[in-house]
């Protein structure tokens, strides 16, 4: 699996963003202060998606990007990928930039790799910081009726602006945010993207398994931010349950609903939540407890 990465040092520069299917190595060499290198895990959308709130934080610290397989400037990939992978791939970008421990701020699936890689290779993380990105998979139910639907239609019709806009219209949280202008550049890189690895990403959002078993195992100081994604059993009061069964977590919780709906109303909130985050002293430590339930949330 090829990733690629970014690398930012107090302002985007275009000029080092690796051509498609250029492999992580060719990227280029990280530029200032290892203890202020920060790394930012975007999934859908590529840089769209994060843009501004990585132009916030890169004007204090230096922020490598990295894209999801088969999104962005990643290479695509036809055939089924687990989020181990993903986090070995991230690993991977770690190892080849000589980073050591970094901070690790992950969007939806990017906040699930970070989970993996925090629960499986904690030494790779000094902090992890999560948006919207909910520990419990869609429901059995919802599989069937909705996301099956939508990766059967997908693969025969492509990203055309029906299905277009019934994935937006979850992801961002209503339709109102859907009609922005951020919201339209999420979607022509959504249009712009390689469909068999967008079709084999639908396959991996109703297949991945939940990663409330893995939260006890998060030892590193953790930020859980989210809106309310109802179909998934995440707002903010479940976020703090899960918040309790782990040793060093806060909660921050936004106004923006859906996957990415937070990324285009909730900016400025998450950058302040982000660096007060990082310059604060660690939280006391928990004993772990038990996650609730789906019927408990």
């Amino acid at each position: 699996m090829v990733s690629a990465y970014r690398l930012y040092g107090g302002r985007h520069d275009d000029s080092r963003h690796p051509r498609p299917h250029e492999p992580r190595r060719s990227a280029g060499t990280p530029h200032g202060d290892q203890a202020s290198r920060r790394l930012v895990a975007q999934p859908l959308g590529g840089l769209a998606q994060l843009g501004p709130l990585v132009d916030i934080l890169a004007a204090q610290r230096q922020v490598v990007t990295i894209d999801g397989p088969g999104y962005g400037t990643s290479s695509p990939i036809h055939r089924d990928f687990s989020l181990g992978e993903c986090a070995s791939a991230a690993g991977e970008v770690l190892d080849t930039l000589g980073l050591g421990a970094a901070d690790w701020v992950g969007n939806a699936w990017g906040g699930h790799v970070g989970i993996m890689l925090a629960a499986t290779e904690p030494h790779r993380l000094r902090s992890l910081t999560t948006i919207a990105a909910p520990v419990l998979p869609v429901s059995r139910r919802q599989r069937w009726t909705q996301t099956y639907p939508l990766a059967a239609a997908y693969r025969l019709l492509g990203p055309n602006p029906l299905l277009t806009k019934i994935l937006f219209d979850v992801l961002l949280g209503g339709a109102d945010i859907a009609r922005t202008p951020r919201a339209a550049e999420l979607k022509a890189a959504f249009r712009a993207m390689d469909h068999e690895s967008a079709r084999r990403t639908i396959r991996y959002m109703h297949s991945w398994q939940s990663l409330a078993g893995q939260l006890a195992t998060v030892t590193v100081p953790t930020l859980l931010m989210t809106g309310d994604l109802g179909d998934q059993h995440w707002s903010p009061a479940d976020a703090r349950a899960a918040a309790d069964t782990m040793p060093h977590a806060r909660v921050v919780p936004l106004t923006g609903s859906g996957h990415v709906g937070p990324l285009l109303v909730d900016t400025d909130a998450m950058a302040a939540a982000v660096t007060d985050f990082w310059q604060s002293p660690p939280v006391v430590p928990r004993d772990p407890g038990a996650l609730p339930t789906r019927e408990q949330t």
